[in-house]
């Protein structure tokens, strides 16, 4: 096979056509899974027309030493934000997310396999991933978030993360943390795992003798993060009661122990996580709102795995290297197909879980099948009519989608208005309608 250049972002043969007013002019195709291992990770620039093939020339912009590729296997042309795949009668077929196609249209993040090479088509521009080992991606709304964090690492402004459980919440905080240069240590604590009656204790400490079983001084959780950085974890489950108090730690970075009289300052700089919508749960009336205010200095929202389908293969790698060391893992273009197209409901947390599971799975054996990956999936949940009809509630019009499906869509559709309009043939009034009833905002998604 003819060598390629270094630079990853590589032209396709008529470079790209003129974008229509107000399109993104970054439409590519990346590779993520190739016999070619050198391949993996190049992005081919998406002009007027691509022609992906295994013997370069004859028409072909994009050849890749694939042994079940045809010699011009497919095309892929753009006009505007149209585009469209289109199989050139090839001897294995054409798959775009999984089903085969004799001609289809794409939108960005559809997985398309040809032969043993998976592709994702993308329309954001190629960003450096990040350089600290622990956070893996380039996926455009990650590396958004790594970005925000950095900006804020060497500040004191407190963050609130959020995102779904199992998309690294924690992992985040923690290069944060690092990132800030702050000499204490970063001390972590689940607010959900905490019992009522021990909160504050937990939080702000206590005195000898301040209830049953306080046998000793406690400093608590602000005062063992001192000079560094206190890690609520999931601050959407604390308890209205306690707030006014953690609000009062913030503003006046000072704390009270149970059982104390004097005021003890405190320098442990903040940073919160949720896997709810804050907002949401303040317009209820369950978190206060002057307690969200001064907690959301900078707010990062993490993607759903699902949302990063171009990283599930390089952190699946890590996770089989990680499992089985001495061991070199393969994933076979169907098993990492499966990967790529599964839902992830509990993210990341779940892929490791997978990863794990498959190195049992393939005892002796290198290379995993779709059967191997099948075998290691958490079956999707099934939800009944009555039962999403109870989800949604009965004052919800017919056709408007739940909550879930709309954040879904809202990531897969990078917060563009026009396209979800598109996806669900409505105006965009409607979709502002559906926003701002659920309470979104489209510029978290971008």
């Amino acid at each position: 096979m003819p060598q390629r250049p270094i630079d990853t972002t590589l032209p396709s043969r008529e470079g790209r056509s003129v974008p229509a007013s107000g399109v993104v002019p970054a439409w590519s195709l990346t590779i993520l899974h190739s016999p070619v291992s050198a391949l993996v990770s190049h992005r081919f620039d998406l002009g007027a027309k691509l022609c992906v093939g295994r013997v370069e020339g004859a028409g072909v912009d994009v050849a890749i030493d694939d042994a079940k590729l045809s010699r011009g296997h497919a095309t892929i042309t753009r006009v505007g934000v149209i585009v469209e795949i289109r199989d050139q009668g090839s001897r294995n077929g054409t798959f775009v997310n999984g089903t085969r196609v004799a001609a289809g249209m794409l939108q960005p993040g559809d997985i398309v396999r040809i032969g043993d090479t998976l592709l994702e088509l993308g329309d954001t521009p190629a960003r450096v991933a990040s350089d600290e080992p622990t956070l893996i991606g380039t996926a455009p709304a990650f590396l958004a978030a790594v970005d925000v964090a950095d900006r804020v690492a060497s500040s004191d402004m407190p963050v609130v993360i959020l995102g779904e459980t199992g998309t690294g919440k924690d992992v985040l905080a923690r290069h944060i943390h690092k990132r800030s240069g702050r000499s204490g240590p970063l001390v972590a604590v689940n607010c959900a795992a905490l019992a009522d009656d021990l909160i504050e204790s937990a939080l702000f400490g206590h005195k000898r003798g301040a209830f049953t079983g306080a046998t000793s001084d406690s400093p608590g959780l602000f005062l063992e993060a001192q000079g560094g950085t206190l890690f609520l974890d999931e601050i959407g489950e604390l308890d209205i009661a306690h707030q006014a108090k953690l609000l009062r730690a913030l503003d006046a970075r000072e704390i009270i122990p149970v059982g104390g009289t004097r005021c003890v300052h405190t320098d442990a700089r903040v940073i919160a996580a949720t896997n709810i919508e804050l907002a949401a749960r303040t317009a209820a009336g369950l978190f206060r709102t002057d307690l969200y205010a001064r907690l959301a200095g900078a707010t990062i929202r993490m993607a759903p795995l699902r949302a990063r389908r171009g990283d599930i293969l390089a952190l699946a790698e890590r996770f089989l290297g990680q499992s089985s060391p001495t061991v070199e893992r393969r994933l076979s273009a169907h098993a990492a197909e499966r990967l790529l197209l599964h839902s992830w409901p509990r993210n990341i947390r779940e892929l490791l879980s997978a990863m794990r599971l498959l190195v049992i799975q393939l005892g002796d054996r290198t290379e995993a099948t779709r059967a191997d990956v099948d075998a290691v999936l958490e079956p999707p949940v099934v939800v009944t009519s009555e039962e999403a009809s109870r989800a949604i509630g009965t004052d919800d019009r017919p056709g408007m989608p739940t909550r879930e499906e709309l954040t879904t869509h809202l990531m897969r559709l990078r917060g563009n208005i026009s396209r979800l309009a598109t996806f669900y043939g409505k105006d965009g009034k409607q979709i502002y309608r559906w926003l701002k009833r659920y309470r979104l905002d489209p510029g978290g998604y971008r």
